[in-house]
């Protein structure tokens, strides 16, 4: 398991599961502290990557001449 998808597991433990920090720490071999840290760096990773889609589904292709 690469380090992305232990982040993402993590993460889902945490958001979909409603697991405690300290429930998911025992279960990975982590601090509470560091679980913390992972589940708001993929919630930041996640606001990135939304508001790169956004802006390319709103822009408009006519106007976007290199020139």
């Amino acid at each position: 398991m690469d380090k992305k998808d232990r982040n993402f597991q993590i993460y889902e433990m945490r958001k979909k599961y409603y697991m405690t920090l300290t429930a998911i720490g025992k279960r990975m071999g982590l601090s509470r502290e560091r679980v913390r840290q992972i589940v708001q760096h993929v919630e930041d990773n996640l606001k990135d990557y939304k508001n790169v889609q956004n802006l390319r589904a709103s822009g408009n292709r006519k106007n976007n001449n290199a020139s």
